[in-house]
């Protein structure tokens, strides 16, 4: 299936979705096509995720839509992230804050366990960690950035 034939089934789907929440989820995919077609891939890329979109059976009926093509979206994107190296926009600021937050809070729990200030130093921990992650986070995505890495879209995936 090409690209912008998937984009003309998911534009077809959205005039018939009954509410938000189906919008949401082909929104998604929709979103994550676009991005496609913005780049500026070789032919050999463009026919090998046309091949992966032909057999993602894209046209299946589903009782709940928005969960069907979310799915599809984050399985479409994992695949173009394992093939192309391609991310979505503000991939790494994600995880940069998770990382940092989880590895603030416990190294500010042994900080505090030794020190017998445990409020203060998880919370001092917390924050450090939370702005350690966050420029870790920006730095990595500023270098994807400049490697045209990135997909960008409206809906992050």
């Amino acid at each position: 299936m090409k690209i912008n034939e998937a984009l003309e089934l998911l534009a077809e789907l959205e005039k018939t979705a009954i509410g938000k929440k189906e919008l949401q989820g082909l929104n998604k995919f929709s979103q994550l096509l676009k991005g496609l077609v913005a780049k500026d891939l070789s032919q050999e890329k463009i026919s090998s995720i046309e091949e992966k979109l032909g057999s993602m059976s894209l046209g299946e009926n589903s009782n709940n839509i928005k969960r069907y093509w979310t799915k599809k979206a984050a399985h479409f994107m994992n695949y173009l992230s394992r093939k192309f190296n391609l991310i979505p926009e503000g991939h790494y600021l994600a995880l940069g804050v998770a990382f940092g937050s989880a590895f603030g809070s416990s190294m500010g729990t042994v900080i505090g366990v030794l020190s017998d200030k445990l409020g203060l130093a998880i919370s001092m921990g917390v924050s450090f960690g939370l702005v350690l992650g966050l420029l870790i986070g920006k730095f990595l995505d500023d270098k994807a950035q400049v490697e045209n890495r990135v997909l960008k879209s409206e809906i992050s995936i």
